[in-house]
């Protein structure tokens, strides 16, 4: 149930969307202010030490008539009244300046609050609803533009932020303040020079939304940028082999090259709206003194020196925000590029659905795939695929590589939904189970396992936090890592470098099996899980295995190209193109003279007997 805050937050969200979708400008400001609601206390708060500020610091020119006027006269001609008028003008400007300083105080921490808390919410929400996408959202985004919004573009959100809060909102109550003060010294000079003002608006939204445009242009670019720094490391080793680093060195020139020009062009923009704010302010105080002084001339307007300073103190005060406002405008208008990025991001996804259902716990964990179609985008994967895998059995999926091996254990481990046809576990369909439930049966080893960059210990227990060294122990052993684990300086507590590259193949492979082996999964899945390891290490690997299914209830499903590890499993099912065409034991599928046969005989020489047998599944 979500509480208020976060109620008006969608709600408000939603509202701005529906704005920033039809090109306004005010809506995709609005979006990301609308995760602040959830801390209305603190905004508040803000608007409350905003104004407090403003009234203090404007307030403040409110004395300059009486020192004008009053205390420099008196003090010239040491007329009666100095001394009093002068303790007057002192003991409020002290106040002044007290007030000033503590809501100075006050509104630059909440606004950092609010701003950090806001920014906070936002790329959590990004990261949780992430995490919570599907497989094939993975395969529509580069892994560079997921990481640039991510990262940069939060980073330009939060400068966003801080220049809507810091200055979209405070300086308009600076510069009320300041007119205050201004109508007060002479509302007809006011009059006058905000008419000269008002041509600071046109060009200011025309060059901003110029600036817009080229900001998204920008980070565009970044994002390019982004994916080519994740090649060059992860594709590292490649580009050595292939000796290819002067290509992809000039590939990265050129899009540096052109991300230069991007940023030279939204310069030129920010800098001709600020020159020419400037320009303005400046023909406006100008005009402001000319007219001024003739008044005093002439005697009219009822102005004074001192009424006179004041106004123009107040235009000062009035400019100067002004001109950091403009400032402020074009700089929004950059970031908002990052912004609109970062939610162009988010409304690609589709909302997080936890899947409920019933427990998996009372179910035997066996699993019949009926007619299941699947397809990567348009690419058909398995057509019509069916076949049983017994609780308490091992079966084998083998075949040519692009067969569909693979996406049939990510079905059955839940990564993928299926789309046509059914997978069954227990007997119940696996969409009517919940997924949480479900995913605490089932443990996976994949071919290539992927290492946290945290101590081994923490990677073996990643399924089970809650498992105590011995069982830790237990699970190295079966996989036949522990002895390596133990001779090492730090043993258990050695932290493994970024996706386990300080370990080799085969030792991420054992800790892998060591982390599915400790889940203590009824559900037990192995693509190619002992393809990195010895004969020796995989034979001892099948041994435990099956030492494994005597202590209870476990379905195997095991993916595998070295047939040898399969001859003794209790189902092998061959799949080509996508589909079932062989089905049985080794010694069935052998008698066939099948398909099964022909790659059996393609790995083996015919001189041999075939491979060395082992009582192992």
């Amino acid at each position: 149930m979500p509480t208020w805050g976060e109620a008006k937050r969608d709600k408000v969200g939603a509202y701005a969307k529906g704005l920033a979708d039809r090109g306004s400008h005010f809506g995709s400001i609005l979006r990301p202010l609308a995760y602040s609601f959830p801390h209305l206390w603190a905004v508040v708060l803000m608007f409350v030490a905003m104004l407090l500020y403003a009234g203090a610091h404007q307030g403040k020119l409110l004395l300059v008539k009486p020192f004008v006027d009053g205390v420099i006269p008196r003090a010239a001609a040491d007329g009666s009244g100095f001394w009093p008028q002068l303790w007057f003008v002192t003991v409020v400007l002290l106040l002044f300046a007290v007030c000033e300083g503590v809501f100075r105080v006050a509104k630059e921490y909440l606004i950092k609050y609010v701003q950090f808390r806001t920014t906070l919410d936002i790329q959590f929400t990004v990261y949780r609803n992430t995490l919570h996408q599907e497989m094939p959202f993975f395969g529509r985004w580069q892994l560079g533009d997921i990481l640039q919004r991510m990262s940069d573009d939060v980073r330009l959100m939060l400068n966003m932020l801080d220049l809507v809060l810091a200055n979209l909102l405070l300086e308009p109550f600076l510069i009320a303040g300041g007119l205050v003060v201004a109508f007060y010294a002479c509302w007809q000079l006011t009059l006058i020079t905000l008419g000269v003002l008002l041509f600071i608006i046109f060009p200011l939204f025309k060059l901003g939304r110029k600036v817009r445009r080229q900001a998204t242009k920008r980070q565009g670019y970044q994002a390019r940028i982004s994916q080519s720094r994740v090649q060059m490391v992860t594709g590292f080793k490649t580009i050595k082999l292939f000796g290819t680093e002067d290509r992809e060195s000039d590939r990265f020139y050129d899009q540096t090259r052109s991300l230069f020009r991007k940023q030279m062009r939204a310069a030129r923009s920010k800098q001709v709206s600020a020159g020419t704010t400037t320009m303005i302010a400046g023909i406006a105080l100008a005009v402001a003194v000319f007219l001024g002084m003739a008044a005093i001339h002439k005697g009219i307007w009822g102005l004074t020196s001192g009424s006179l300073i004041q106004f123009l103190a107040a235009c000062q005060a009035v400019f100067r925000p002004l001109t950091r406002l403009a400032k402020a405008y074009n700089k929004v208008n950059e970031a908002l590029a990052g912004s609109n990025r970062v939610f162009t991001y988010l409304d690609s996804m589709e909302t997080p659905v936890n899947r409920s259902g019933r427990p998996m716990d009372d179910l035997e964990p066996s699993i019949a795939v009926q007619h299941v179609d699947f397809r990567y985008g348009d690419d058909d994967v398995l057509n019509d695929v069916s076949f049983t895998a017994g609780a308490g059995q091992v079966t084998a999926l083998v075949g040519a590589s692009g067969a569909g091996k693979s996406t049939i254990l990510d079905l059955a481990a839940g990564i993928y939904e299926v789309r046509t046809g059914r997978i069954l576990v227990g007997g119940v369909d696996l969409e009517d189970i919940a997924l949480d439930s479900y995913k605490q049966h089932v443990a996976c080893v994949p071919q290539d396992p992927f290492l946290f960059a945290i101590s081994l210990r923490e990677n073996i227990t990643y399924g089970r936090p809650d498992a105590t060294d011995e069982e830790v122990v237990a699970a190295a052993r079966v996989a036949n890592i522990h002895d390596f684990i133990a001779a090492l300086p730090n043993g258990y507590n050695t932290v493994v470098g970024e996706r386990g590259q300080t370990l080799s193949g085969g030792q991420r492979q054992r800790v892998a099996i060591a982390r599915a082996v400790l889940k203590d999964a009824s559900i037990l899945l192995l693509d190619e899980a002992t393809s990195a390891l010895d004969a020796e290490s995989e034979r001892t690997f099948y041994d435990a295995l099956e030492r494994l299914m005597r202590s209870g209830t476990k379905t195997v499903l095991v993916v595998a190209h070295r047939l040898s590890t399969v001859v003794n499993a209790d189902k092998i099912i061959v799949l080509e193109g996508g589909r079932t065409i062989e089905e049985g034991t080794h010694a069935e599928l052998m008698q066939k003279d099948g398909a099964y046969r022909r790659l059996f005989e393609a790995q083996f020489s015919e001189t041999e007997t075939g491979p060395p047998r082992h009582d192992t599944p």
